[in-house]
């Protein structure tokens, strides 16, 4: 498929839904939540970059949110919206604003049969540190645009003893700043799963998903289009409301057109369990071992493992202290081999005033430290959070 193939049907499909959506708005039994999260910030490392070249500043964050839902006879409707503006003290090129809005819409046909369908838009910016790529000289924020619609259905429901899941999902990325036009890239993706009920709160599951990523550089660019695929067993229980949980594991296999660039074949793994110690206390447990395509010239991509550990706790129905921290493990192979670890932490507490407004503090650390020096940082985050809720 073409980019301008893949651009078109994107916008069909956004338009075909929120055509019926205006058809059964009218009608439909309607729900919606507004929401602004506002927060007072401060960092001593506004780009994640090292120490020598660390700027710190204060900034303001403004977070809303919007989401409406509405049932019409045999057809769900959902409209989402959410934004992130941040403006910086001192560092004015800091400054970003980010928006995400989704629409979706599923129809049941039948008992056993139903379709889904979804489209949306981001612009988004890219937290320093995330990607593998070392920018030590930027002035802003990676910042990027996203499009995408997908398509799907599925036999059976999600209580059945057996069901089957399909979906297709096209996603176009362009990138607006900071020289990285050669990772504009379309990703075709083409999932099927196939859960099976073994006990009332237990499903044994079967998944495979294959993604073509095309890539768009300039002339004279390395292109970086590769074949992905992931085929993986899981299960996903529930017992006794005390721990839940969805475990998968299974091999991957990422494969690059151009001769030279490094695939990546082997285990691949996803997980997360949620135990309710009682009704004050929640821990969280994470896990992911997968590839992602390299943010570098030239490069393939690389393999992340990652582990993370939350803990929440309400003291009264009104206070509450949350703790996480989590390591992340990047290995990369190219001219020589690169291995980046990151170490988080964070400590938080929040008091809900009324049932429509939170305050909150926050402290969060990030470092990454790797085998090449300059890839390492080290940043400290405050916050002081208010949040807004408005809703039926």
């Amino acid at each position: 498929m073409s980019s301008k193939q893949a651009k078109e049907g994107s916008l069909i499909l956004a338009i075909a839904i929120n055509s019926m959506f205006l058809t059964c708005y009218a009608e439909a039994s309607t729900g919606y939540v507004i929401s602004a999260d506002t927060s007072l910030n401060h960092t001593d490392n506004v780009y994640r970059v090292v120490d020598s070249l660390a700027q710190s500043d204060t900034y303001i964050m403004v977070g809303p949110e919007f989401n409406l839902d509405g049932q019409y006879s045999k057809a769900a409707l959902s409209v989402n919206y959410s934004g992130e503006y941040a403006k910086f003290t001192s560092v004015d090129e800091a400054n970003y604003t980010d928006h995400a809005i989704t629409l979706g819409l599923e129809l049941d046909h039948t008992l056993r049969f139903n379709t889904n369908f979804e489209a949306g838009y981001q612009r988004e910016h890219e937290e320093p540190g995330e990607i593998n790529r070392i920018q030590l000289l930027i002035t802003e924020y990676n910042q990027y645009e996203l499009k995408f619609a997908e398509a799907g259905f599925a036999l059976g429901r999600n209580d059945s003893i057996g069901q089957l899941a399909i979906n297709f999902r096209t996603t176009d990325r362009e990138y607006l700043n900071n020289g990285l036009e050669f990772l504009n890239s379309i990703n075709n993706r083409i999932s099927a799963t196939f859960s099976y009920k073994i006990a009332p709160k237990t499903r044994l599951y079967l998944d495979a998903a294959s993604n073509s990523l095309n890539y768009d550089p300039p002339e004279g660019s390395t292109r970086l289009d590769n074949e992905y695929e992931i085929y993986s067993v899981g299960v996903v229980w529930n017992l006794s409301n005390k721990v839940r949980g969805d475990v998968r594991v299974g091999y991957q296999s990422r494969d690059y057109v151009q001769e030279g660039l490094q695939d990546i074949t082997g285990l691949a793994y996803r997980g997360k369990v949620d135990w309710f110690i009682n009704s004050y206390t929640t821990v969280v447990v994470n896990a992911t071992r997968e590839s992602n395509d390299s943010s570098i010239e030239e490069v393939g991509g690389f393999l992340r493992t990652l582990y993370g550990l939350s803990v929440t706790h309400q003291f009264t129905e009104a206070f509450g202290l949350d703790a996480a921290c989590g390591y992340v493990e990047d290995e990369l192979v190219y001219a020589s081999e690169r291995v980046d670890k990151r170490y988080m932490y964070s400590l938080g507490m929040d008091y809900k005033m009324n049932r429509r407004m939170e305050v909150g503090l926050n402290f969060e650390h990030n470092e990454r430290d790797s085998t090449d020096s300059i890839a390492n940082f080290d940043t400290n985050l405050v916050s002081l959070n208010l949040n807004v809720t408005l809703g039926d």
